[in-house]
């Protein structure tokens, strides 16, 4: 077959903004997969630090990563939506470049899928760890779209290529949420969610993608695609959902007040 014409069962997608810390344990962990079968599409968004230079290392030695690079800082949702559209795998994997797979996480999901044909979107468990290792904190339980939270945790995603070809890809105008407006569209849509009850990903902390300052941005995110999943998506919440909405409104009507640099202050 020609090489042009190949194609793998999954494609994993990996956006990059200044990763060099922890990229190499990220792209290790998923080039040494029980599943082999997969390209990996690396998107370095920008960086201006040593990433490139580990991209370019990797790519000396595995065929499977497929390098992409943006002259300029696009976001990780654009840089997704590049990898997503070049990509030829019949299930899209989300990878980020600080996180860890467990080696078998596409094996497990990729049997799933093939054996749930009405399943579209497929997520799992994940441990939350800082650089020690043991200390790791179990993932928070699985939620109910209905109830103003995602189905399934991102990072640990496994798509159907075909949803964004049919629905639309991330936008772009969530970024640091984009999940949730994706999540609700496709629910809109009639895609089915489901969830592996095992965890499959280590899910880094660490100074660079946590902030008090990212999580007013995604609050504020959040509150605004709850209601467009109430008014364009014609979604129903439930009541839990409708009290997360008040719960959201009251944060940004006490951030909006200054009562936080306030209380901070005392």
């Amino acid at each position: 077959m020609n090489r042009e014409d190949y194609q793998p069962k999954i494609s994993v997608v990996m956006a990059v903004l200044n990763g060099q810390d922890y990229l190499a344990e990220a792209i290790e962990s998923v080039l040494g997969q029980t599943f082999s079968d997969f390209e990996f599409y690396i998107v370095n968004d920008g960086s201006v630090d040593g990433t490139e230079d580990i991209i370019e290392k990797y790519l000396g030695k595995d065929s499977r990563i497929k390098y992409l690079k943006n002259e300029i800082n696009s976001g990780q949702s654009k840089s997704w939506n590049r990898a997503i559209e070049a990509a030829r795998g019949e299930f899209i994997i989300r990878m980020d470049a600080d996180d860890v797979c467990v080696l078998d996480r596409f094996e497990k999901q990729y049997r799933y899928m093939i054996s749930h044909l009405d399943v579209g979107v497929l997520g799992s468990r994940y441990y939350i760890f800082s650089n020690e290792r043991n200390k790791k904190i179990e993932s928070p339980i699985f939620f109910n779209i209905k109830d103003g939270r995602p189905p399934v945790h991102h990072p640990t995603c496994c798509i159907r290529r075909s949803l964004f070809q049919s629905f639309g890809y991330y936008d772009s105008k969530y970024d640091s949420a984009e999940d949730a407006e994706l999540w609700y569209r496709f629910y809109s849509s009639g895609v089915k969610f489901a969830n592996l009850d095992e965890y499959l990903l280590l899910y880094r902390v660490h100074g660079g993608n946590v902030s008090v300052k990212k999580i007013k941005k995604q609050i504020y995110l959040q509150f605004k695609i709850n209601l467009l999943a109430i008014f364009k998506y014609r979604i129903n919440l439930s009541l839990k959902g409708y009290l997360r909405l008040l719960e959201q409104i009251a944060y940004l009507a006490y951030l909006s007040l200054g009562l936080d640099r306030i209380y901070r202050k005392g």
